[in-house]
């Protein structure tokens, strides 16, 4: 509560918040059944409906700005500006904000909470360590049933005047004291837009009432949250003319709104550089880049999403100064600054799940850099502030916002207003839970749990790769290679730990247990309360600090790889999006295919895909049916008939389609023109009449060719030598392939020259071995349980190099029985001791079309590979 003693304008203010004082309308959806089917997804109804709608609760919370304000003013921060009194046009709820539903989200299984949100309100005035210390920790709740997150943001007024334009003569503050002002965007009130053709000069104005506020050398630190750095151009130009030393100037600036929001790109981390990059080095940006010193102005920090950051600023290159040179940048003369990354969605893609779901995360991140330039006016520790605020906004998503009961309160004026982000993530002393995480630390790696510096390796286009390309899907990095300890992510060494990593005792989060109770950690002599955010961030960081990237529960080594699946992944959630309410006869179905050696992972991949769509099993009914069992057409009406039933009342198939290019008639690929209607039209034929099937998802699993490339080549021949139409013509695979969205390769586990395996214990980068790695991981983990009871504590070095080195003749299938055979006795420690027979492993090693690295030999003999991996 804001008082006399402590106003939420203070006179002598160490921050100065100036922006639009957003106030959001948030309708909480209490009711029992899945949100899925409440609002979000239904037609779109009036605002009076979702206000007085059954099962809707409203509140206005503050947000933006507005947020950031209180956030400060609640930590003891003295902060002022033009956000409070809120009043005028704030006050109609009919006028201002965005209006947000917050879905329930149940807490699968009832876990253990030993810290719910009802508990940190109840003890908010207490750090952890005085809630150790009187032992309450023990009395907390143990299970939380719910938490809350935005799903969309379904309404942003636009053209309300919601305050005053700046007019410096208003705001007159105590030079002696700020440390910081941070300036919140621009185009609804306060910094009125381009339109409003004020706004040149206001940014005039803007600047003198800055220089109003130095004295001599102490110059306030400058915190800038935009869209689009130009929208402050006039402002920033002023400033980097000024003599003498610039003030710390930081953008945080969501990049993906530029051009009207158009990332003209799959929403990648690649393409985020590329739009960056293309951005950056226009000339009219000269402004953000000191051509002299060859440096960087300002701070520019581009969040993607809560996985990571992307720094750009004073000192932050990606190669040495020795290095910017016209031979190494080519015709590029803007190389760009740092990552930080959190393990595992790095450096690819950005982890998928529900994304445009989450709304205010940006603002965790501003709010953590505003609080650090509040204490000090070095950038020194900036770093750690990002950081921080990944680190925030990552529980934010995971976690949720606040119920209605367990909203923090602020009054102004008479009239009470909310901030709806959980304690956890912004009141001192209960953030602890989340900050301390950054300080958990794989010894072995020296790397942390958080997010973390990335250091890369910069590949510029040459002109003939940049012709062939429109500017903003240029791609900077051909390669981004994480180092671990000196060691690349594909590195002998860290595949060795990845399959290793199978032993509980070892884990982190074992390590870190500091009672017999496991609701706690120890962290460096302070207590950590060990809730679901926390267990799960440390259990997924042994396998996350080690792999390129995952998707959903689906490794990846490879970054040109993955970038093609998230692609796919985000079509597909557009399609079930778009269609999923349509009726059955003006359905539409969305196919691809996949490809890969028996135990890929196809079919798993599918799955995923489907489950970072629809976490809760709302949306997709699953089906698969293998092809190579049907012996007439008749089978496969049957299964499209079931298929059609399904697709009912906003349930979207999902159908396998398992073996599709296999044999019917005596002709290899038979089945595929009878799936051109369903694939082009959503429908079949029964035999009597054309049936809709409605809006499905059809995947296409390959079982007779290897590859996508194979069957791309045969299904788009269309003539033999002869000169007679292909057999690929007669049954219509060119139509069939033609309807596909894309065909992908998974994957591989083997590397091959040509017909042959290659045989080799040691490498430089191999994603194929890394890939294998992963996959043994998850074998020996499966497979070391009885019951609960976990039996496998280690697999031994000379094991995890024979696993890793092995040709295999049937992929990823042989993998798994060479496993599973290793393990029949049970044993805490696996070495190659525990191998089966020559016999048994003859069936699943391939010895003959193999070839040993460096040499001319073909085939090796099972003993021959034991001893080269002993050695």
């Amino acid at each position: 509560m804001a008082s006399s003693a402590r106003p939420l304008n203070a006179a002598k203010p160490k921050v100065l918040v100036l922006g639009d004082a957003i106030v959001d309308q948030h309708i909480y959806d209490m009711r029992a059944e899945d949100a899925d089917q409440s609002l979000a997804w239904t037609s779109p109804l009036s605002r009076d409906d979702w206000h007085y709608a059954a099962g809707f609760d409203t509140r206005q919370c503050l947000a933006g700005p507005a947020a950031v304000h209180a956030m400060l003013w609640a930590n003891n921060i003295a902060v002022a500006g033009n956000i409070f009194p809120i009043e005028g046009a704030f006050r109609n709820s009919t006028e201002n904000g965005s209006i947000l539903i917050l879905r329930k989200r149940a807490n699968a299984g009832k876990t253990r909470e030993e810290r719910t949100r009802a508990y940190l309100t109840k003890s908010s005035g207490k750090t952890w360590q005085q809630i150790v210390a009187s032992g309450m920790n023990e009395k907390a709740s143990t299970d939380r049933e719910e938490t809350w997150r935005a799903v969309i943001n379904l309404l942003h007024r636009r053209g309300v005047p919601y305050v005053d334009p700046f007019k410096s003569k208003k705001h007159k503050y105590n030079k002696e004291t700020i440390e910081a002002v941070c300036l919140w965007d621009l185009g609804r009130g306060f910094f009125h837009g381009p339109e409003a053709g004020e706004w040149e000069g206001q940014q005039d104005e803007l600047f003198e009432w800055y220089k109003a506020l130095c004295k001599g050398t102490r110059k306030p630190s400058i915190l800038v949250r935009t869209s689009d750095p130009d929208r402050f151009k006039h402002f920033l130009k002023k400033l980097a003319g000024q003599p003498g030393k610039a003030p710390i100037v930081v953008l945080v600036c969501a990049l993906g709104q530029i051009y009207d929001g158009d990332l003209r790109g799959s929403g990648t981390w690649s393409g985020i550089w590329a739009q960056t990059y293309d951005y950056l080095n226009r000339p009219e940006k000269d402004y953000l880049f000191d051509s002299k010193s060859e440096n960087w102005r300002f701070h520019v920090v581009i969040p993607v999403y809560e996985d990571g950051v992307i720094w750009i600023g004073p000192n932050q290159w990606p190669v040495g100064k020795a290095d910017r040179n016209s031979k190494f940048l080519g015709q590029d003369k803007r190389p760009l600054g740092k990552l930080f990354m959190v393990p595992g969605a790095q450096p690819g893609l950005s982890d998928f799940a529900e994304h445009s779901r989450t709304i205010g995360v940006h603002a965790l991140l501003t709010y953590a850099i505003a609080e650090h330039l509040a204490d000090t006016r070095r950038d020194t520790k900036l770093a750690l502030a990002i950081r921080n605020g990944l680190m925030r906004s990552r529980r934010l998503r995971s976690h949720g916002y606040c119920s209605p009961d367990e909203l923090f309160l602020i009054e102004d004026s008479g009239k009470k207003f909310y901030i709806n982000y959980p304690c956890e993530l912004w009141i001192k002393g209960l953030r602890e839970a989340t900050d301390l995480l950054l300080e958990v630390e794989n010894p072995h790696t020296r790397q942390n749990a958080g997010p973390y510096e990335v250091e890369c390796k910069v590949k510029f286009p040459d002109d003939a790769e940049l012709a062939g390309r429109p500017q903003a899907s240029l791609r900077i990095f051909n390669t981004i290679e994480k180092q671990v300890s000196d060691e690349y992510v594909a590195s002998p060494l860290n595949c060795v730990r990845v399959v290793a990593d199978v032993g509980y005792e070892k884990d982190v989060l074992k390590r870190l247990l500091s009672r017999t109770s496991d609701h706690w950690v120890n962290i460096n002599g302070k207590p950590l309360p060990l809730d679901s955010f926390a267990r799960e961030e440390i259990e997924s960081f042994t396998l996350r600090q080690r792999i390129s990237m995952q998707f959903g529960n689906f490794a990846m080594a490879d970054p040109k790889e993955a970038a093609p699946i998230l692609d796919l992944a985000q079509r597909v959630r557009q399609h079930v999006l778009n269609n999923r309410y349509n009726s059955p006869e003006k359905g539409s179905v969305f196919n691809f295919a996949l490809f890969g050696s028996p135990g890929s992972g196809k079919s798993f991949l599918a799955r995923e895909i489907a489950r970072l769509i629809d976490s809760k099993g709302a949306i997709f009914t699953p089906d698969e049916f293998n092809l190579s069992q049907f012996t007439e057409p008749a089978q496969l009406t049957r299964a499209l008939e079931v298929i059609a039933s399904k697709s009912v009342g906003a349930k979207v198939p999902l159908v396998l389609w398992d073996e599709f290019d296999s044999v019917i008639d005596e002709k290899r690929g038979g089945w595929l023109a009878r799936f051109l209607m369903p694939m082009q039209d959503a429908h079949f034929f029964d035999g009597h009449q054309k049936r809709p099937i409605g809006t499905a998802v059809f995947v296409f699993i390959g079982g007779t060719f290897p590859t996508a490339e194979e069957f791309r080549a045969w299904a788009c021949t269309t003539t033999d030598r002869d000169g007679s139409a292909s057999e690929a013509v007669l049954l219509k695979a060119r139509d069939f392939h033609s309807r596909l969205y894309t065909a992908l390769d998974m994957p591989s586990i083997v590397e091959k020259d040509g017909p042959y395996q290659i045989f080799r214990t040691d490498w430089v980068n191999s994603y194929a071995k890394l890939a294998r790695a992963v996959l043994l991981r998850d074998f020996f983990r499966n497979n070391s349980r009885i019951g609960k009871t976990v039996f496998l504590q280690c697999v031994e070095e000379d094991l995890c190099k024979f696993l890793l080195a092995i040709p295999l003749r049937h992929g990823a299938r042989s993998l798994l029985r060479i496993v599973e055979a290793c393990l029949v006795s049970k044993p805490s420690r696996v070495s190659m001791l525990h191998l089966p027979p020559a016999h048994f492993l003859a069936e699943h090693i391939e010895t003959e079309n193999v070839r040993r690295e460096g040499g001319k030999k073909i085939g090796m003999t099972i003993a021959e590979m034991r001893k080269a991996c002993r050695e």
